[in-house]
């Protein structure tokens, strides 16, 4: 028998990839390994992703994926464009949309979407790259680079929202909804259109005397509530909006027109005691509702017929 040499320990390679702090070097690109739960066993398993340029990328990555999965928010990496997302988003609700809805968004994603963005990966689009999106189709995305009108840009907005929003909660290739936080376009404000002056205000309506809605243009162009105390104040000719009056302003008149005499004081607000004259006989006895309880009181009748008498009818008259 011979003896045999004890072995020796196995050294590692000078050249072997260590890992440190969860980031290791695999040829030319640096990958990054994290523990994440699995929600249904709520067993964790590790989870590597790689093909980083630099050790400072993998690191900054896995940063961001361990708090995602501290949260429950960790999505597992998939390299899935745009071009081909959107394509089996289409294609998977062709029987919920109608053909031509379906026929639309397919001609918006095909034209404007596909080429800008279709090579990105899902997971690569950032709120910024939809905004730049926007911004290049509002400049030079229509035919012939013309600009593309901001009511085309606001219905992609609306399409690409729906597409991405089911990328998150039906398919969960992303955690949150880029397209969401993109800045999309808005639609200017008309500017204000030219003041009349008081010759174009009534020459305007004495040419549309005639027109069947001639009340409401009359209407329409009285001065405003609050203009008549600076058209008194400024003086019996003159007017504080030009475009709107029509006469010079007036002060309010207590006299009732046609009357010679100093105006009336007002009627004092009557008690509900006071005795008011029926308007039909002149009565002043007070007047009850006519119901079953106040026909049947003796005298009733009586009384109804006189109030229904017409007015200068002599009581021996026989109401018709």
């Amino acid at each position: 028998m011979t003896d045999r040499q004890p072995r020796r320990p196995k050294t590692a390679r000078k050249d072997a990839p260590r890992l440190r702090g969860g980031v290791m070097k695999r040829g030319n690109t640096w990958s990054y390994v994290i523990r994440v739960k699995d929600p249904a066993t709520g067993v964790s398993k590790p989870r590597w992703v790689g093909d980083f340029p630099t050790e400072e990328a993998a690191k900054g990555a896995r940063d961001e994926s361990r708090v995602k999965a501290r949260r429950g928010e960790y999505v597992d990496r998939n390299r899935i464009t745009v071009a081909a997302y959107l394509d089996d988003w289409i294609d998977s609700h062709a029987m919920e949309i109608k053909p031509r809805t379906l026929q639309d968004y397919r001609a918006c994603l095909r034209l404007y979407v596909t080429p800008r963005i279709g090579h990105l990966q899902v997971q690569a689009v950032r709120p910024s790259t939809i905004t730049k999106l926007y911004r290049d189709l509002l400049t030079g995305g229509g035919r012939d680079s013309q600009p593309l009108a901001v009511a085309t840009v606001t219905h992609l907005h609306a399409v690409l929202r729906k597409a991405f929003r089911d990328a998150v909660i039906v398919d969960e290739i992303i955690s949150s909804n880029p397209v969401e936080r993109a800045k999309r376009p808005r639609a200017q404000a008309p500017e204000a259109g030219t003041v009349w002056t008081v010759a174009q205000l009534r020459a305007f309506l004495a040419t549309a005397r005639q027109h069947r809605l001639f009340a409401c243009f009359h209407v329409a162009a009285l001065p405003e509530p609050g203009a008549a105390s600076c058209s008194t104040s400024a003086g019996p000719t003159s007017t504080s909006t030009p475009g709107r009056s029509l006469s010079p302003a007036r002060p309010p008149s207590s006299r009732v027109s046609g009357s010679t005499g100093p105006p009336r004081a007002a009627a004092p607000a009557s008690s509900p005691s006071t005795r008011r004259p029926s308007p039909c006989c002149g009565s002043t006895k007070p007047t009850r509702p006519l119901t079953s309880s106040t026909l049947a009181t003796p005298g009733a009748a009586s009384a109804t017929a006189t109030c229904l008498r017409p007015a200068g009818a002599s009581p021996s008259t026989p109401t018709p």
